[in-house]
């Protein structure tokens, strides 16, 4: 600011005196195309980021227009899927990339306007991040490896046989730095392997089974486990890692459970590594 100013070239500006009109007090927090960042809590290792209420509110209306006429042009949906990847911006791109597929896809159709169930599914979230995304607090002070939690997340599955859906189990293994340590196994629900059924019918759901380990310790846990902390996310499955750390997938069924993961990550909140 302008003190560090007046220390760097004195009491004047190369010879000319500081108009005492124009000294205004540094503002903790910024606002940039409808982005804030709240630099307020810097000193307490905390920072803060958010979408206004107005470029939220812009949003909406969009999203009002294609419920007023009931299907979605390609123009419409670049609008939103601009709109919406901005209004994300400040989650690191992850939250809700996954769940744009299907409106980034009618962006490229310019002869379809009919809403299908997918599309619907992505708008309806669209909505919902715009009612319910919170601040996001980012930490900047870095822990020693001794002050961060450790996640370790396995899966198994099995084939379809016959009549026999796919099966599989998950487990996680839990360090925390002042907690201790937990663990937890179970079966995949048959009701959610019907879901992934209805979305496309594969042989084997190993990968999927591996991302839903993703999301299932922080939700078996007190969020007072992970809330605020920096946290060391294990999986063996490569799939499952990069498309964790892209925050996107090109299969269907994939990309909602990344989409679900990175916002169960937002909602603690949480800043974790894979």
């Amino acid at each position: 600011g302008q003190r560090y100013l007046v220390a760097l070239s004195g009491p004047t500006f190369f010879g000319f005196d500081y108009d005492p009109d124009q000294v205004s007090p540094m503002s903790g927090s910024n606002e940039f195309l409808g982005v804030l960042s709240d630099l307020s809590e810097c000193d307490q290792g905390r920072v803060f980021m958010d979408v206004t209420a107005s470029r939220r509110d812009k949003i909406r209306a969009l999203l009002d227009e294609v419920e007023l006429a009931r299907g979605l042009s390609s123009g419409l949906a670049s609008s939103i899927f601009g709109k919406s990847r901005f209004m994300i911006s400040p989650y690191y791109n992850n939250v809700g990339k996954a769940c744009l597929q299907p409106i980034m896809h009618r962006e490229h159709d310019h002869s379809a306007f009919a809403i299908d169930q997918p599309l619907q599914d992505s708008l309806d979230f669209v909505r919902y991040a715009a009612d319910h995304l919170p601040p996001m607090e980012m930490l900047v002070s870095t822990p020693s490896t001794s002050e961060r939690v450790v996640v370790f997340v396995d899966a198994e599955g099995k084939k379809r046989a016959g009549s026999s859906p796919p099966s599989g189990h998950v487990g996680f293994v839990v360090y925390h730095p002042t907690k201790g340590r937990c663990h937890g196994f179970s079966k995949v629900p048959s009701g959610l392997v019907k879901l992934m059924d209805r979305i496309k019918v594969r042989e084997t759901y190993i990968g999927q089974f591996e991302l839903i380990g993703a999301i299932v310790p922080f939700l078996s846990l007190p969020h007072d486990w992970f809330r605020g902390q920096h946290v060391e996310l294990w999986i063996d499955n490569t799939m499952a890692i990069g498309g964790l750390l892209k925050g996107y997938s090109g299969k269907p069924d994939c990309a909602r459970i990344i989409n679900t993961v990175s916002y169960t990550h937002l909602t603690l909140p949480t800043i974790c590594s894979v």
